[in-house]
């Protein structure tokens, strides 16, 4: 295992202030059949209660991470994507990069928001990838909206990425070919990744997982910060109340910010927040699981990640250095990013985080 402290100047990785070009992207949208377990709720809340769903989240969060019961969720999902090409010829261009974000996110944090230097998409096909950006199953406002509580799980968001992920190796969609699959997760994305390596240990040629560790920090208590989406916000009216965001800004901040950010563009997330539903906090996908994966897996967390490193930044690196227990037979790496908060791909290290990606990536190849 190799544990990479970063320190020092952007420059060391030799960082240029330069932001690399706009990328030619499109929305696609992408219908995938998969069928998975899901947990069955026992004593479901009143649906139309905003109280009672949250009561119930908080008093269900510890006890049901034990419960068997399963039923098997079926379908066809259409998924909502952004897909940018590359900027430049590579051997690169042969490789996907599958980019999946968090809770309370959709596929628009891949693109900073449309801040260069926030833009994944932007650094990665300038060095000659295809990125696809997905959002989740019920994620995005333009996306379709399915049951909270009995469909928007972990087992079927998984499913449905290993439908996506053969449907691209295959050449059965209109994105390409690709010889390579490049597993990109943030967070909740990184622990669906971790669940994806263990179900379907073939399904992806390297991971690299964002604001994660095996070490997770959330209790009950942190769900506190959650509320029904409807009643947040008017951009959720309408939606099931089992679709939950963050209801207070400084909430939002102090959960997925540290260190040197910008506060202003921390409350342009606020104002444009997603939502996470209570399948999704309740169900497998959320806890980290150990797995037989064999390929490369490179965690990249930041030093002040209170929900991935929860006892503090003197004590991450050793949180990532145990996470390679959940990746036994991996090629494993873990890097911690200094002076950094949880959403660290939009903080002030965003550019040394990319680098030091795409670096591993092309170590990979050599």
């Amino acid at each position: 295992m190799k544990l990479l402290l970063v320190t020092g100047f952007l420059s060391f990785l030799g960082l240029s202030a330069a932001f690399p070009r706009r990328p030619s992207c499109s929305s696609v949208s992408i219908n995938v059949t998969a069928e998975a377990g899901n947990i069955v709720f026992e004593d479901l809340p009143d649906v139309n209660n905003a109280t009672s769903v949250i009561e119930f989240l908080a008093s269900s969060f510890d006890a049901v991470r034990t419960q068997h019961n399963r039923r098997q969720i079926n379908g066809t999902f259409t998924i909502k994507a952004t897909h940018c090409r590359p900027l430049i010829a590579s051997p690169n261009s042969l490789s996907l990069q599958l980019l999946v974000h968090g809770i309370t996110y959709d596929r628009a944090m891949w693109s900073g928001f449309g801040f260069p230097q926030y833009d994944w998409q932007a650094y990665a096909t300038s060095l000659g990838y295809h990125t696809l950006a997905i959002n989740r199953l019920g994620h995005g406002i333009e996306s379709p909206h399915p049951d909270p509580f009995a469909v928007v799980q972990g087992p079927l968001e998984v499913e449905i990425i290993h439908s996506l992920i053969h449907t691209a190796r295959e050449g059965r969609s209109t994105l390409g070919d690709f010889d390579k699959i490049l597993y990109v997760g943030h967070s909740y994305g990184s622990s669906l990744g971790n669940m994806l390596a263990q179900k379907h240990p073939l399904d992806v040629d390297a991971f690299i997982l964002t604001g994660f560790s095996g070490d997770l920090g959330t209790s009950a208590s942190a769900l506190s910060a959650y509320g029904s989406a409807a009643m947040v916000s008017s951009r959720f009216k309408g939606l099931p109340l089992g679709y939950l965001t963050v209801v207070n800004e400084s909430d939002r901040t102090a959960s997925f910010y540290g260190g040197s950010f910008d506060p202003s563009f921390a409350a342009r997330d606020y104002d444009r927040e997603d939502t996470v539903t209570v399948g999704e906090l309740l169900s497998p996908g959320l806890q980290p699981v150990e797995t037989d994966y064999r390929g490369n897996v490179l965690v990249m967390t930041g030093d002040l990640d209170v929900l991935f490193c929860p006892t503090g930044p003197d004590t991450c690196a050793d949180a990532l250095r145990e996470t390679e227990s959940l990746f036994p037979n991996a090629n494993f790496s873990s890097i911690v990013i200094p002076n950094t908060g949880h959403c660290l791909t939009l903080h002030q290290s965003a550019p040394l985080v990319m680098k030091t990606a795409h670096t591993w990536l092309h170590g990979l190849q050599h």
